[in-house]
């Protein structure tokens, strides 16, 4: 954990806060109330595109769905698939 003054930016209290942890369902449910916000206000289309990035590239399987899929950095999906990747397949890496 780190609990974190915003103001400032100070860490005032971390455990463990280096550590690198698997992405909860949590963040993924709010990555799909954003986009649909997105969708919503129109400045976001299902048909629009994104890259997948050598970023998101999973470095263990616990992440994998796109690339259990076939993707590869550098492809791009649109928002419909990448929707449905994170919401089916749990997908982190998208």
């Amino acid at each position: 954990h780190v609990v974190m003054d915003v103001a400032t930016g100070k860490i005032l209290l971390q455990d463990g806060g280096t550590q690198k942890i698997q992405q909860a369902s949590l963040t993924k449910v709010m990555t799909q109330i954003l986009t649909f916000d997105a969708l919503r206000a129109g400045t976001l289309r299902f048909d629009q595109d994104i890259v997948f990035t050598s970023n998101a590239y999973p470095r263990d399987k616990m992440t994998q769905g796109w690339v259990h899929s076939g993707g590869r950095p550098g492809q791009r999906i649109d928002i419909d698939t990448a929707l449905k990747m994170i919401t089916v397949r749990s997908a982190n890496d998208v």
